[in-house]
């Protein structure tokens, strides 16, 4: 589970669970993705997020004064992340310091580590679930030419990885992070797959994180003739993890060809029996698992802007609204949010089988309807929760209301037979 969803309470899970069924909100949001500033101090060649930065930082005055509104309502945990490093937010040491005298946890935090150093102590008080070490090179030299920056930054990220590790080991057991240490693979590295896992292994992270990249251009994939090679070297570290009883490799290689199901598949051959490293989610019919970000979880742009979650921020036209403009609990329970969750339920009441049209769904995505397109959707609760809710939609929802969804879905479908028969007929 992500986002701090571990840590809410059964009335909290209870409000949550019945705003779904019953199409309302019963409180909330109860978890922010912050995006404080768009700036970064690396300029990684592969940058998916550079093209939406514009220079943006939130005004400290105003996110203070949201935050302890939201606090005063249902917030209780933040996501620290976006299309900049946050740790260079000018505010984050009031923005850490409000943190702790209001109670939320930063659950999630994505960095570079370059400038984590002076704030890890602070962090583990606060409390952090989880960290992404976003690294991505295994030696200086690599590193400064893959993020166009010096060799130095390499060793300060370094020494950042190294303190808050050691302040983990330190801290008390309840604020004890996940931390994951992110290498990219693509056609430029992956003949260094060895070296950057002994790297791994100089740093006394939890995880060594092999990721592939999501917007690279064709020429920077990996060649399919270079493939079966990969496999290879894949194999071989993942008996070497293996054998030695780490068990620290994890993968999202899914970009690459199989590559991630390939590595998934070969090291769950290698686990020792009930051993599992992963989550054991399996498509189930009728389908149990969907995103319940409208009801939990609101995201903050650098620029103010409102979105459901951090995959939709970056989509110009689709935001709910602007906190430097409007209250957070008025965007929360405004037109935006409530047309979103429609949307979601309308794809629960269907059991999944929507019929993907921008003229019905304005908001969701292909990867929104997709079981497994999105991590987010089926990684956010426990599966106890979602067979939970799925089971009170079966039982609580109306058939007039099912009916109403399902013939709207049909008329969907029939329209778009009927369109593709057209144009196959004057071709």
């Amino acid at each position: 589970m992500l986002f701090g969803w571990k840590h809410l309470k059964q009335e909290e899970l209870e409000r949550i669970a019945r705003g779904i069924v019953e199409n309302r909100i019963y409180g909330g949001p109860w978890h922010l993705e912050l995006q404080p500033t768009n700036h970064c101090n690396l300029d990684c060649v592969f940058c998916c997020t550079k093209p939406q930065r514009h220079g943006q930082v939130l005004p400290w005055e105003k996110l203070e004064g949201v935050l302890r509104e939201a606090a005063a309502r249902n917030l209780r945990f933040l996501r620290l992340s976006g299309g900049g490093e946050g740790l260079l937010y000018p505010a984050i040491r009031p923005l850490l310091d409000l943190c702790g005298e209001l109670g939320i946890r930063i659950v999630d935090l994505t960095t570079n580590a370059t400038l984590l150093e002076p704030f890890a102590r602070e962090l583990i008080e606060i409390g952090v679930d989880y960290v992404l070490l976003s690294f991505n090179e295994c030696d200086p030299r690599r590193y400064a030419e893959t993020m166009r920056t010096t060799e130095r930054m390499f060793h300060q990220g370094v020494r950042g990885i190294e303190a808050l590790c050691a302040a983990r080991d330190a801290g008390p057991t309840e604020n004890r992070p996940k931390i994951d240490l992110q290498l990219v693979v693509w056609r430029s590295n992956w003949r260094h797959l060895h070296a950057m896992y002994e790297f791994g292994l100089t740093l006394p992270v939890d995880r060594i994180l092999l990721k592939s990249l999501m917007l690279l251009p064709d020429a920077e994939r990996i060649p399919p003739e270079d493939i079966p090679t990969i496999k290879g070297l894949l194999v071989e570290l993942i008996e070497e993890d293996c054998r030695s009883g780490r068990y620290k490799l994890a993968f999202d290689l899914s970009k690459e060809s199989d590559l991630n199901h390939f590595a998934y598949t070969e090291q769950v051959k290698r686990l020792p029996p009930g051993m599992k490293l992963g989550p054991d989610f399996v498509k189930t019919n009728p389908r149990e698992e969907y995103c319940y970000m409208g009801w939990y979880s609101a995201t903050v742009t650098a620029e103010g802007d409102v979105h459901p979650c951090c995959v939709m921020s970056g989509m110009r036209g689709r935001e709910f609204g602007n906190i430097l403009r409007e209250p957070l609990d008025s965007i929360w329970r405004g037109a935006g949010f409530r047309r979103f969750r429609n949307e979601i339920r309308n794809l629960m009441l269907l059991d999944g089988n929507l019929e993907f049209s921008r003229r019905f769904t304005h908001y969701l995505e292909p990867p929104c309807i997709d079981c497994f397109g999105c991590q987010w959707g089926f990684l956010l609760c426990s599966p106890e929760f979602y067979r939970e809710v799925a089971t009170r939609m079966r039982q609580e929802t109306s058939w007039a209301e099912r009916g109403l969804a399902r013939t709207k879905n049909t008329l969907i479908k029939t329209l778009r037979r009927a369109r593709r028969a057209v144009r196959r007929t004057y071709s």
